[in-house]
């Protein structure tokens, strides 16, 4: 969870309120809840990020407890909902970072414990150390020549800078520009400054592991509803369960952020499962493990473009960072838009039960929680929290920062949220306030050609629009549709899509970019080739096809799995039919030395939805058809 704060607070006084009255939740202690939290957070889980073998055995476990509850999985066996995202793995970063002293001697400082990336794109240097007082302005020529070494962050670019750092904090989507900064700890900045003049260099590198594209999962678990109110409505309860895992040697437990919601959802499950034997509900309760939160709201983004027509109306009440030692109130926390309605619900409820709560409400939710990816697609949707969560993502975020009775309270109020209201219709909210992930981007790119960019201005909210997208020339066409050796598959869609080179020169772009409708250019050397995507037709089927460098990623037996001409088909039990449904065939070729990885999947990107699944028979005979080391060497020639 990310959180740039502006708090409105509300105190809700005590008073006794008609309705919303709920069933008592049923009596667990605050000494299980503690106890579950140290699970969840333990070095069992190596801090869980996605894509690590500690997060996959959190998943196992997640849907593991939600069978013993007796929940039904929601699509299959496995409780298994699988998506996509880019995956960069910590163990296999190259860090190094060694002393040279004047004398000739030398000493190592170890990474996670001395110093830690900020931000950084990859570096190797040997440069002098230039200690710096931040009042003082640094030259360019000083900034080139020497790594900077601060007490606090210099704001104007410097190409190398170590800041001191109390407590080291780790993100998962820090990208540098031309400038790499590095926390260093109060220890290592002593070194420095204590022997700055015995000093001759510094030698460091930091290169992140190359990226490539896995296969990872969101655990959903349901109970069931009778739909006789409501029409086919979704309560969805969810946490994310990833981390930012580790760092060298040094895990983040992640207690607060995020074993706390997770906590309060699997207790959820095994509350609301038992209240609905003594009656049913009108609305299916969904219980979600959200993945890759922290890389964005990877998960609960593909999790909500699969069921968003699955279901008449979907709710959302995320549990996030909430059971925090001195963190002040519960804190509910959403837009104005598409989380009043929800917050004023929540807040009486809390009211009822005597519990003392905020209301954090933006135009714009700064909150960046699972939650946010209900909103932008305009379903209700809140998130619990507290007040105060300041050293999340940080070592210190140990089961000793917890204290399970805000998360208890959290637990009776969504309990008896769901008791009150699972027959009580909830809308869609139409015109949503338009936000960062929430307009029509196509529109505004119209007429703009590959690496024009501008700054547009809707609702209030200011956007930055690239273009990093170009459809391939009618011969490119051509080219790459001879590629297809069965000539009844017609290629109707086809685009290069590019990427930033620093991802964060986005965030320079969107600060220095004014909203005057001028179309500005960026310079070829600061985007390049990510993948293509092609769309095949035949017989009215469409099938969608990427490509890109590296590998592809995928979790043995976290799904079903047949290899055909080193073709890997991905499949799962249709419960309609009770056979098995293909959505992705994977394949790994070597061209000029480089590893290619070719993906057909019924999911469009462009489209940001999923269509029919394949038969295995549709799938072999695309294979067949498709002559990939052709296709991969005319889109080298065209990118090139």
């Amino acid at each position: 969870m990310k959180k740039v704060k502006c708090c409105l607070l509300i105190f809700i006084v005590t008073i006794i309120l008609n309705g919303c009255q709920g069933k008592p939740v049923e009596v667990f202690s605050i000494e299980k809840l503690d106890a579950d939290i140290a699970h969840w957070s333990s070095e069992k889980y190596q801090g869980r990020e996605a894509g690590t073998k500690g997060n996959f055995d959190a998943r196992d476990e997640i849907a593991n407890q939600f069978k013993q509850i007796g929940l039904e999985p929601l699509q299959t066996k496995d409780y298994f909902m699988p998506f996509t995202m880019v995956f960069n793995d910590p163990k296999a970063i190259q860090t190094n970072l060694v002393v040279h002293l004047k004398n000739g001697e030398t000493k190592d400082f170890t990474y996670g414990e001395d110093w830690l990336k900020r931000i950084s794109s990859g570096i190797d240097v040997e440069l002098p150390i230039l200690l710096a007082d931040n009042e003082r302005e640094i030259s360019p020529e000083e900034s080139n020549q020497h790594i900077v070494v601060t007490e606090k962050q210099i704001m104007d670019e410097v190409r190398v800078q170590f800041v001191k750092t109390d407590s080291f904090r780790k993100t998962l989507s820090d990208y540098g520009g031309d400038s790499s900064i590095f926390q260093i700890s109060e220890s290592f900045y002593t070194y420095l400054k204590t022997n700055e003049k015995d000093i001759d260099k510094i030698h460091m590198n930091y290169y992140d592991a190359p990226f490539k594209q896995i296969t990872t999962h969101n655990v959903v678990g349901k109970i069931p509803g009778n739909e006789d109110n409501v029409g086919k409505q979704a309560i969805v309860i969810s946490a994310h369960f990833d981390h930012v895992g580790t760092a060298g040697e040094s895990t983040f437990l992640g207690s607060v952020d995020n074993a706390t919601g997770l906590t309060g959802v699997m207790n959820l499950a095994s509350i609301l499962k038992k209240d609905s034997k003594e009656k049913s509900f009108s609305s299916d309760i969904l219980f979600v493990a959200f993945n890759a939160e922290e890389n964005g709201l990877t998960g609960s983004t593909a999790f909500v473009e699969e069921i968003a027509s699955e279901y008449d109306s979907i709710i959302n009440i995320n549990l996030d960072c909430i059971g925090i030692k001195d963190g002040g109130k519960i804190s509910f926390v959403g837009e104005t838009m598409g989380s009043s309605n929800l917050n004023e619900l929540l807040n009486k409820i809390a009211v009822n039960q005597e519990v003392e709560s905020t209301s954090d409400l933006e135009e714009f939710s700064t909150m960046r929680s699972d939650h946010v990816s209900f909103l932008r697609n305009n379903f209700q949707a809140i998130n619990i929290s507290q007040e105060r969560y300041d050293k999340i993502h940080t070592t210190e975020d140990t089961p000793a920062y917890t204290d399970s009775k805000p998360l208890k309270s959290a637990i009776e109020i969504v309990q008896a949220f769901v008791n009150n209201y699972h027959n009580t219709k909830f809308e869609k909210v139409e015109n949503s306030v338009t936000t960062l992930d929430n307009f029509d981007e196509a529109t505004y790119k119209n007429g703009m050609r590959l690496g024009e960019y501008k700054m547009v201005s809707t609702s209030g909210v200011n956007r930055l629009v690239i273009n990093l997208d170009r459809d391939l020339t009618p011969s490119e066409v051509e080219d790459i549709q001879s590629a297809f050796t069965d000539t009844s598959y017609e290629l109707i869609e086809s685009q290069f899509k590019y990427e930033l080179r620093n991802l964060e020169y986005y965030n320079t772009l969107s600060r220095n970019t004014v909203t005057d409708g001028e179309v500005y250019e960026l310079k070829e050397s600061d985007y390049e080739y990510a993948n293509t995507h092609l769309t095949v037709q035949k017989e009215n089927k469409n099938y969608f096809i990427s490509t890109f460098k590296g590998e592809v990623g995928i979790e043995e037996g976290s799904i079903d799995i047949e290899t055909i001409d080193g073709w890997k088909l991905l499949s799962h039990n249709d419960p309609s039919t009770n056979e098995k449904a293909f959505t992705t065939a994977i394949s790994t070729i070597n061209v000029d030395n480089e590893v290619y990885s070719v993906l057909i999947q019924n999911y469009d990107e462009n489209a940001g939805k999923s269509f029919d699944t394949y038969t295995k028979e549709e799938l072999v005979q695309l294979i067949d058809g498709f002559n990939q080391e052709l296709a991969i060497q005319q889109i080298i020639k065209m990118t090139n």
